[in-house]
């Protein structure tokens, strides 16, 4: 998700602003009571980590 700005070149010493965002694996929806609800193909849960949650957070100048 982004949104750019176009800034007036009078006040603001860049033309166009740009801020972004961008996430992934925010949640799972489960009913399992484990740690981790992404189990393997034979249904077992082995007791590793979690799949990790990213986010990416930005802001682009164009002068």
């Amino acid at each position: 998700m982004g949104y750019t700005f176009d800034l007036p070149k009078q006040k603001i010493f860049a033309s166009r602003l740009r801020l972004y965002m961008n996430a992934s694996n925010l949640y799972t929806f489960s009913k399992f009571d484990g740690y981790d609800p992404e189990v393997g193909q034979d249904g077992i849960y082995w007791g590793g980590y979690p799949r990790l949650r990213k986010w990416t957070i930005g802001i682009d100048l164009t002068f």
